[in-house]
């Protein structure tokens, strides 16, 4: 579970490396980020969807020390493309990372 830790920073009560596993297995769409140096989970994205229609981007998480080398936009690129055949894909963020989506 070591792998799992260092993500939900400043989230008020973080989801324990249990419960983020939990997460990642219970969701429709997941892609991770991995380093290719050390094998270390850097990142992820997670999806739920109808898989017809609609999905919605649940969650996206970059450590804080990978922040800043694009890590994050691949993982929605990537994201986005396996969504790509849906009519509808939503994201709902709070405003302080808006600008990211944007």
């Amino acid at each position: 579970m070591d792998h799992l830790r260092g993500f939900f920073v400043g989230w008020p009560n973080p989801p324990s490396p249990e419960t983020h596993l939990k997460v990642l297995q219970g969701s429709d769409e997941v892609v991770l980020a991995v380093d290719d140096y050390t094998g270390d989970l850097v990142g992820f994205i997670t999806a739920l969807t109808d898989g017809v229609i609609y999905a919605y981007i649940s969650l996206l998480e970059v450590l804080p020390q990978h922040q800043g080398h694009s890590i994050g936009s691949e993982l929605v690129r990537r994201m986005l493309a396996k969504l790509e055949k849906l009519y509808a894909i939503d994201v709902l963020r709070d405003q302080e990372v808006q600008p990211f989506y944007a």
